[in-house]
C-alpha cells in the first residue's frame, strides 16, 4: 500500500509523455485531413510509416541499457554512467547518421521501389523527416537516462509544448506548402523538444559526444558519396544501399571503430556484477 502514491508519482509523467508522443507522430495526418487532399495524406503517411518503424530501433538499445543505466544512477558512479551515456548516444548516432544521410540521398527510389511510381510526390516530404532519426535516436536513450533518475515529471511539460508548437506550425505551414510544410513542423517541433531534454540530461551527466562520433561521421560521408555515384548512375536501388551499407561498415572496420564491441563489454560486465 505504501508504494502505491510514489508508483503513481512516477508513472503519471510516463503515461503522458506517452500519450502526447503518440498526438504528435500523428497530429500532422489528421490536419492534412483537415486542409489538403486525401491524395496528399497518402504520399505523406507512404514516408512517415517507414520512419516510425526505424523509430523503434533506438527504441530497442535504449532498453537494453535502462538497467545498467538505473543501477549506475543507485550506485552514483557518475564516471561510468557518463561513459556509458556517451557510448550509447554514439552506438544510436551510428544508426541515425548513415539513415538519414541515405534516405535523404536515396528518397525517390526508395519510394518509388516501396510504393510504387505514383507515389513518387512523398519523396519530398520523406527526405524532411528522415532527418528526425538525427534528434529521435539519441532522444530515445537521453529519456531512459531521465527515467534511470526518475525526472519524468521535468520533461512532461517539454511534450506539451512540443505537442502544442507543432499544431501552431502545421495550422501556419500545412495550408500553403502542404506535406512538405507538415514534414518541416515535425522536424522543428522534434528538435526543439530533444534539445531541451539534451541540455536538462548534461545537467544530470554531463556527457561529451562529438570526439565518439567522428570516425562515424567520416564513414557517414563516404557511405552517402557512395550512395549519390550510384544513384547518379540508376543502379538498382537494393544495390545501391547493399554497396552504400557496405562502404560504411568497411569504412568502421579501416578505422578501427569498437562503439559496438564496447556497449556489448559493459552490458556483458553489468550481467556478470562486474559493474
Amino acid at each position: 500500500r505504501a508504494l502505491v502514491k510514489p508508483m503513481l508519482q512516477s508513472a503519471w509523467p510516463i503515461a503522458l509523455i506517452g500519450l502526447l508522443g503518440a498526438l504528435s507522430l500523428n497530429v500532422d495526418v489528421i490536419m492534412l485531413g483537415w486542409f489538403r487532399s486525401a491524395e496528399e495524406i497518402g504520399f505523406y503517411s507512404a514516408g512517415q510509416k517507414v520512419i516510425q518503424v526505424l523509430y523503434t530501433f533506438p527504441a530497442i538499445i535504449a532498453s537494453s541499457l535502462l538497467p545498467l543505466s538505473s543501477r549506475l544512477v543507485e550506485l552514483k558512479d557518475e564516471v561510468k554512467l557518463r561513459l556509458l551515456t556517451e557510448k550509447g548516444l554514439a552506438l544510436v548516432f551510428a544508426l541515425a547518421l548513415p539513415l538519414a544521410m541515405g534516405g535523404a540521398i536515396l528518397a525517390e527510389p526508395i519510394i518509388l521501389f516501396l510504393y510504387g511510381q505514383e507515389y513518387v510526390p512523398g519523396a519530398a516530404s520523406f527526405q524532411i523527416l528522415i532527418a528526425t532519426v538525427l534528434v529521435v535516436f539519441p532522444g530515445t536513450v537521453l529519456g531512459n537516462i531521465i527515467l534511470a533518475y526518475d525526472k519524468q515529471r521535468k520533461i512532461a511539460w517539454y511534450v506539451a509544448a512540443t505537442s502544442i508548437s507543432n499544431v501552431v506550425m502545421n495550422l501556419a505551414l500545412i495550408p500553403s506548402f502542404g506535406i512538405v510544410g507538415a514534414a518541416i513542423a515535425t522536424i522543428v517541433a522534434q528538435f526543439f523538444y530533444n534539445l531541451l531534454v539534451w541540455k536538462f540530461v548534461k545537467k544530470l551527466v554531463p556527457f561529451s559526444i562529438v570526439r565518439h562520433i567522428m570516425k562515424i561521421a567520416f564513414a557517414t560521408v563516404v557511405m552517402g558519396a557512395v550512395a549519390f555515384l550510384l544513384s547518379a548512375v540508376d543502379v538498382h536501388i537494393l544495390i545501391t544501399i547493399s554497396v552504400a551499407a557496405a562502404s560504411y561498415f568497411a569504412v568502421l572496420a579501416l578505422l578501427k571503430e569498437r562503439i559496438i564491441v564496447e556497449v556489448r563489454e559493459m552490458m556483458r560486465l553489468a550481467k556478470n556484477g562486474s559493474v
